[in-house]
């Protein structure tokens, strides 16, 4: 190897170049192939011909005469090493075949002048040795050619420049410098670093490019990047291009980090294979708007952006890993479109630092139909930021955590939803915000949530224009508004597969869903608290919660809704026409309200149940359209959520009938409820009430039935039983109106009690009332009418009880008992009263007297002490009952307490303080060792001047215990005025008191108490019913009963415990000082009545002194007693009409006396009068008709002419007093003796029979007296004689025995055997038919007019 250096300037091979004057020898002369060629610095050296050398040095000038030195090896590790000029087209080809050299680097950059095409063929390099590396920096004219081996700067500080294009197969390393290509960069492959490669033609390496650093990669002027890249995990480097050659080849894991700016200067079709940018950036060049149109998969395993232009996926699959930005974010011409057709789309899933996409103003997203994945997704607020939805379905599962939305449309955008479906799976909270998505399109299509926890929160309104589906694995968490006002709306189905919808956080917004709403077994819908509106069928297999709001059912089909038992509403209301159901055997509940607007339709079905109401809530059901059964052959049931909160029906009528036909009766079932319309069933209805009920009017129409089924119910209007069935076996029936029975008998009517209590005489006819039970007239006035109360038995009540006004306009009858209690009228006009029990005119409505409490009586009188005996002593411990009869006039006698009914000094029972116009209210106090409580009833239960049975039950050996309070045996309201706290007091040792609290206090009632009973146990609702009105004769189980003050008594100061405990408890009556005490009985106007006693068996006839009766009949078979209330010896009871005895007429002990006190009445005795101790005949004036008689008195009394129809036997004594006239009419009349009391006797042709014995007057007169006897009378005294006491020259024609006369004489006319006395026995004629008597009178001739010789007789011829 030798170095030739020019000398002259020459060709290159040249001789004289090298010093030679002539060509010669190559090596010799001028350098060969292993020579060194160096260009000296004052010479000019022509490459005349292609040329090949070891190395060659520059530093004079070479021409390079467009021809090619090879240069096969190096001098100093340098091929070229060019430090002169170079001119003309110098092509330089760098091989290794001379010499296998590592470290070879090539100088290119000299004084002047650059290379033309530089080629490096490293065709013979080992592995070690086949890099070329250039410094300083290089220029190249034309076109660097790799054709095997690498090129690259020896350090990042050199740069290349080419001014054509690089190829080859080999290797071309920038580095870290900056290389710069006028054309194609296309070698094999490329390598970079932290440099730059910048290309005006394409850029796309034939085998792979290579980058370990963050260089950039331009290709300039719309020129294309290509070829298969390898970038390193970590590297970012960034390649920009006008498009993307066909070739480009990025796999999976080589795109680093990399950032990709295509500047789009045409549409274009991407690369034929699956590429994968680490960032993408389209921002179209040129023609402005160009579209990429994929032509395989595309993979951005960080950010995409999209600035101006398109990008099409053309059905291939696209995936972002980060951020999808679309838009340039500003106005102008730029617009940016991502279109996704049908391709499988993934945006930035599970990313939570930005949004997955952002589409910004100018930015188009159109979702085409394939299947979507976006961590969460923004579309600015700006009309040109728009956002299409797939047609298919998006899943977003994350969001950005800094704004906390996953998807977040702003006001201003424009989205459209494309039919498609949003689906969220993201983990965590998912907030949602369409600000714009109040009208369709702006807001979801589809939308569904399925995740395994946490919520889906909703900001601002919202519509879904298709389905929503919920499925949230762990079933606490929800999909929930982010605000208290917010609206969703779904216009598909909504269904909650697990979790929730809603919040309960007082949520007000309205839910509109107007299509069918499931709720799967592990869904809860939560409604709003304001209003839901559903327009679809309701399919509830999982809980509904109502929040307090109101649900509006707004279906314009027919739907048939099907419920979770037990689903519950709080406001329910029905808006359009169409008709609604509830599925067969639904149970539903609902709370506040049931609304059924104008002409429109709620039907039930068979196995409905409906609750209305619960424990503290009555609901109201409105219905202003169309409620009636769907189909026949139903049963359905109506009930209330709590018997003391009875649901309200208002509006039209429920129609009962509905489908109901002969042999398909619809039945219902209702409990606690207060029904305003008036019903009539219409026919095939069955009605039964498993409740306490109260109704308006009431029409049992034909072939229909109500059962009352032992429940309460109240009937506020008439009630008309004209044609249909009503069972009645242990009811109440409380009447209010009108009650018309038409003489039907109820199909059972065991236990039956009818309480009639019209709020005033307009509302008042009782008519054709069959009936077995009790009745109790309590209101205003009652009247009976139409058809007799009566007929078999059974079909007229046992027992009648008037604490009102009871108007018998019809006849009445009783099986067991009548009475008039005080305050009460029973008027019995011109009909029949036939009792089977007692009549009695008692002081209370139970038993036969009550005691009167008074609010001004001083504070230490007008109570009842029952004692402290220990048999009464804590009974509410474990539980206990009290029950009364009260009939208060006011609250009671102090504004700051009521009126003690009950106490026993650690509770009382009492009328409240708080009191309203006519009425008041209950209390129960219980004292404990720590703070008392006090429960008053809700409402004023309690009406003045009104009977009423009040009850409380009460358990107090817990302080959590609430008593039950019963006001005419229905349950009533109560509120606590505090929770207790410690044990209760123990009233063992004190006093019970009846009336007032203690002997010393002022806390009067102000009424009257006729009954208060003491129970060691708690009494059920059916028990206190069943004992209402029973005596304790007539109570079917006194086994708890330990106290029982009935006041029967009427009089004095003892009254007798019936219970248990005995007299130990007997009370003590303190009469009020003003005018408490015993009161008298009910008023009886009997007008023309007949009170008929009928009893095959003894009867009662209770009464006052006061108290008067027309018609009284004592039918065979009777014993009626005679009983006069506190009156003692001889208590009248006044007959002003006709007095039929045809059984027994007794007395109970008490020596009762009957006055007859109207004239011309017919009366019959043919039974039996026994123990009373008088009848007056006391009449004013006129005549009165004395049947056969048998009594132990006989009085004739004031003005009244009395005349015998029949033997009278008097067993004591017959009175006539002053103007009074006595006519035995021919009868005979029995007495043991007469007091002719200054009245007349007119004994004509009938015969007195005098039985009196001894000294007095077995006949008495007065001097008025006046006895008119015979012709044909008899007057016989006893056998051991009668003292006769006459008065006024009284003639007695007939005959006389066993008399002896007194006082004046007796002037006798006929026969006078056995008797004493002054006597003047006249006769007419001596007459040989007239015998004179022997006795010691003398007997006169009235003709002769003087004596006949006493012993003188006249012998019969």
């Amino acid at each position: 190897m030798a170095t030739f250096t020019s000398t002259t300037d020459g060709n290159i091979n040249d001789g004289g170049t090298y010093g030679n004057t002539s060509p010669g020898t190559a090596g010799v002369d001028f350098p060969g192939t292993d020579d060194i060629c160096v260009v000296g610095g004052s010479t000019t050296v022509t490459l005349n011909t292609n040329f090949e050398c070891r190395a060659l040095k520059i530093t004079g000038t070479l021409a390079g005469g467009s021809n090619t030195i090879t240069l096969n090896g190096a001098t100093s590790n340098k091929p070229l090493d060019h430090d002169g000029t170079i001119t003309g087209d110098l092509n330089v080809t760098i091989t290794n075949t001379g010499m296998q050299q590592n470290g070879l680097f090539i100088d290119g950059s000299g004084v002047a002048g650059n290379i033309n095409n530089l080629t490096i063929n490293m065709t013979s390099a080992t592995a070690s040795n086949n890099t070329i590396e250039f410094s300083p920096s290089l220029v190249l004219d034309n076109t660097l050619t790799i054709t095997a081996g690498v090129f690259q700067p020896y350090s990042s500080a050199f740069s290349l420049t080419v001014g054509g294009h690089i190829f080859g197969n080999g290797t071309f390393n920038a580095n870290d410098s900056t290389v710069t290509v006028a054309g194609q960069c296309a070698p094999a492959n490329v390598g970079l670093i932290g440099g730059s490669i910048t290309s005006t033609d394409d850029f796309r390496p034939t085998t792979k490019t290579t980058i370990t650093g963050d260089g950039t990669i331009t290709a300039n002027g719309g020129a294309q990047i290509g070829g298969l890249f390898d970038i390193g995990a970590t590297n970012a480097p960034t390649l920009q291009a006008g498009r993307l050659h066909s070739t480009l080849d990025i796999p999976s894991g080589n795109q680093g980090q990399s950032t990709f700016n295509l500047a789009l200067s045409e549409d274009q079709t991407g690369p034929s294979r699956s590429v994968y940018f680490y960032n993408l950036t389209l921002d179209s060049e040129g023609t402005e708007n160009n579209t990429l149109t994929l032509a395989d998969s595309m993979f951005v395993t960080n950010n995409l952006t999209i600035t101006d232009g398109e990008i099409s996926c053309n059905g291939r699959n696209l995936t972002v890993t980060n951020v999808t930005s679309i838009g340039p974010g500003s106005g102008g011409s730029d617009q940016a479109t991502l279109t996704c057709s049908s391709g499988t789309m993934s945006f930035g899933s599970g990313i939570t630092s930005s949004f997955g996409v952002i589409v910004n103003q100018g930015g188009t997203f159109t979702g085409g139909t394939g299947a979507h994945t976006m961590g969460s997704f923004e579309v600015k607020n700006n009309s040109n930021a728009k956002m299409t939805m797939t047609n298919g379905e998006c899943t977003i599962d994350s969001e950005k955590s800094s704004d906390a939305r996953a998807i977040l449309v702003e006001t201003n955008a424009t989205f459209d939803n494309n039919d498609g479906t949003i689906k969220i799976t993201h983990a965590g909270d998912t907030d949602i915000e369409f600000k714009s998505g109040t009208t369709s399109p702006k807001c979801p299509h589809n939308l569904t949530i399925d995740k395994s926890n946490n919520d889906v929160i909703t900001h601002g309104n919202l519509q879904i224009d298709g389905n929503l589906f919920i499925k949230i694995v762990d079933i606490s968490h929800s999909m929930r508004p982010s605000s208290a006002s917010d609206t969703l709306t779904v216009l598909g189905n909504v269904t909650i597969n697990k979790g929730k919808l809603g919040d309960t956080t007082n949520y007000t917004g309205t839910l509109d869903f107007r299509d069918q709403v499931n709720i799967n077994t592990d869904g809860v819908l939560i409604a709003s608290s304001g209003t839901t509106k559903i327009a679809g069928t309701m399919d509830f297999d999982g809980t509904f919660t109502h929040n307090g709001g109101t649900v509006k059912l707004e279906n314009t089909s027919e739907k048939t809704h099907s419920v979770a038992n037990g689903t519950t509403f709080n406001h329910l209301q029905k808006t359009t026409a169409e008709t609604m159901t509830f599925a067969t055997n639904s149970q539903v509940t609902i709370i506040s309200t049931l609304t059924i607007n104008p002409s429109c339709n709620f039907k039930t079905r068979n196995g409905n149940q409906f609750t209305f109401g619960d424990a503290s809530t009555a609901c109201t059901v409105t219905n202003n359209g169309t409620f009636t059964n769907r189909n026949n052959n139903n049963t359905v049931t109506f009930q209330a959520g709590s018997q003391l909160k009875p649901f309200v029906f208002t509006g039209n009528d429920f129609d009962w009938a509905g489908d109901a036909s002969s042999g398909n009766v619809q039945n219902y079932v209702i409990s606690n409820c207060n029904w305003d319309p008036d019903i009539t069933t219409g026919e095939y209805v069955s009605i039964q009430l498993a409740g306490d009920c109260e109704f308006d009017a009431f029409t049992v129409s034909a072939n229909s039935t109500l059962d009352l089924n032992g429940q309460r119910a109240v009937f506020g209007g008439a009630f008309d039983l004209t044609t249909g069935a009503l069972a009645m076996n242990d009811a109440m029936a409380v009447f209010t109106n009108t009650i018309d029975f038409n003489g039907r008998v109820p199909t059972s009517n065991t236990g039956t009690t009818i309480i009639h209590n019209p709020p005033s005489t307009s509302e008042k006819l009782i008519t054709s009332l069959y009936f077995g039970g009790t009745f109790f007239a309590q209101g205003a006035e009652s009247d009976v009418n139409g058809y007799a109360w009566g007929g078999s038995s059974g079909e007229y009540p046992a027992k009648v009880f008037v604490g009102g006004q009871l108007d018998c306009q019809q006849s009445v009858k009783t099986n067991t008992l009548m009475q008039v209690a005080t305050g009460g009228e029973l008027r019995g006009n011109d009909r029949t009263l036939t009792c089977e029990g007692d009549f009695t005119k008692s002081g209370g409505l139970i038993g036969k007297s009550a005691v009167k409490f008074d609010d001004t009586d001083s504070n230490t009188t007008g109570f009842i002490n029952c004692g402290s005996d220990s048999g009464i002593d804590n009974k509410f411990d474990g539980g206990g009952t009290i029950e009364a009869w009260i009939k208060p006039n006011s609250k009671g006698q102090l504004e700051n307490y009521g009126g003690i009914i009950a106490s026993k000094v650690f509770w009382y029972f009492s009328t409240t303080r708080d009191s309203g116009s006519n009425t008041c209210k209950l209390t129960f106090k219980q004292f404990f060792d720590g703070d008392d409580s006090e429960w008053n009833t809700t409402d004023h239960v309690i009406t003045y001047n009104e009977w009423n049975h009040v009850a409380i039950t009460y358990d107090n050996s817990d302080v959590a215990n609430n008593p039950i309070m019963y006001i005419n045996g229905k349950q009533v309201a109560l509120t606590r005025d505090q929770a207790a706290t410690g044990t209760r007091n123990s009233d063992a040792g004190y006093n019970f008191f009846i009336g007032n609290y203690d002997a010393n206090d002022n806390m009067h009632f102000d009424g009257t108490i006729a009954m208060v009973r003491y129970f060691d146990d708690i009494r059920t609702e059916s028990e206190i019913r069943a004992d209402m009105f029973n005596e304790h004769a007539d109570m079917a189980n006194t086994g708890d009963l330990i106290a029982m003050w009935q006041f029967d008594e009427g009089s004095g100061t003892t009254i007798d415990n019936k219970g248990s405990v005995g007299a130990a408890a007997d009370g003590t009556l303190t009469a009020g000082s003003v005018s408490g005490g015993w009161v008298g009985g009910g008023t009886f106007v009997q007008g023309t009545s007949t009170l008929t006693f009928s009893k095959s068996g003894a009867q009662t006839l209770n009464f006052y002194s006061s108290d008067n009766f027309n018609n009284i009949k004592i039918e065979a078979g009777s014993t009626t007693s005679l009983n006069g209330f506190g009156l003692g010896s001889g208590a009248p009871l006044d007959c002003f009409g006709n007095l039929i005895v045809s059984g027994t007429l007794t007395d109970s002990g008490d020596n009762s006396i009957v006055k007859l006190r109207t004239a011309d009445k017919t009366h019959d005795f043919s039974g039996t009068l026994t123990g009373l101790y008088s009848m007056i005949v006391d009449i004013s004036s006129g005549n009165l008709n004395i049947p056969a008689l048998n009594t132990p008195r006989l009085r004739f009394s004031t003005s009244v002419t009395g005349t015998a129809t029949g033997n009278l036997t008097i067993t004591e004594e017959l009175q006539v007093d002053t103007n009074t006239t006595f006519v035995a009419n021919g009868k005979t009349i029995t007495t043991k003796l007469v007091d002719l009391n200054d009245g007349t006797f007119n004994l004509g042709e009938g015969t007195l029979i005098l039985s009196h014995t001894g000294a007095s007057n077995g006949f008495d007169t007065n001097a008025a007296s006046v006895l008119a006897a015979g012709p044909g009378a008899t007057i016989s005294g006893s056998s051991a004689g009668t003292t006769f006491k006459s008065r006024n020259n009284f003639v007695v024609v007939g005959k006389v025995e066993n008399l002896n006369v007194t006082e004046e004489e007796l002037s006798v006319t006929g026969q006078v055997i056995n008797c004493t006395g002054d006597i003047i026995q006249q006769h007419p004629t001596i007459d040989h038919d007239q015998q004179l008597d022997f006795d010691t009178a003398d007997d006169r001739d009235i003709i002769l007019g003087r004596d006949l010789d006493k012993n003188t007789e006249l012998i019969n011829s």
